[in-house]
């Protein structure tokens, strides 16, 4: 981070302070306008030594008491005015804190939808390749089931093949067999 950033950054924080935000509440700001942890616990350990609320409670206070004594209105009314310019800096700084909270969220909002929104897509991405897992093992089944049926063919082709000849011989002894009937038929008619 470089050094500008930081001063403007140890600015605010100091003006927190001086508001009366706990360290915590200020850490938790730094960290929501986009700090790490580190580097929010850095910029507080470097102002951590500045005046709070109370401090300037205390200044106030004196300053109360040098007024109604008369004494030292003009440095009073100096701090008055810086005391009025902080905390229109203050003012500032945190409007625009709070500006880029709401910048955050609402990103975050829309980073979310998107979210959902693509999670759906998935979800339905999901859906379709379920089913055709289910298709493919189908076919995958069918082709299995296809597979045996043409193994069974083939089987049986072999087989007619190897009974060819015999089927053949066969057909040579029925035609033999009837050649032989009708010679016994003609004997018999004479």
């Amino acid at each position: 981070m470089d050094e500008n950033k930081k001063n403007k950054i140890k600015k605010i924080i100091e003006s927190m302070k001086k508001e009366g935000n706990s360290t915590n509440e200020i850490r938790n700001t730094l960290i929501t306008i986009g700090l790490t942890d580190l580097e929010a616990d850095e910029l507080l350990n470097s102002v951590s030594s500045q005046p709070n609320l109370k401090d300037l409670h205390e200044k106030v206070s004196n300053i109360n008491e040098v007024v109604l004594s008369g004494k030292g209105f003009e440095p009073v009314v100096k701090e008055v005015k810086k005391m009025a310019t902080q905390s229109s800096e203050l003012n500032t700084k945190i409007n625009e804190i709070h500006g880029n909270v709401t910048e955050h969220s609402h990103s975050l909002n829309e980073l979310n939808n998107n979210f959902s929104e693509h999670k759906k897509s998935l979800d339905e991405l999901n859906k379709k390749v379920d089913s055709l897992t289910e298709k493919h093992e189908a076919i995958a089944g069918t082709l299995n089931e296809t597979t045996f049926l043409k193994s069974e063919l083939r089987e049986v082709k072999e087989m007619l093949i190897e009974l060819k000849p015999l089927i053949k011989g066969m057909a040579e002894m029925q035609q033999q067999l009837i050649d032989i009937n009708k010679q016994i038929l003609l004997k018999l008619k004479k």
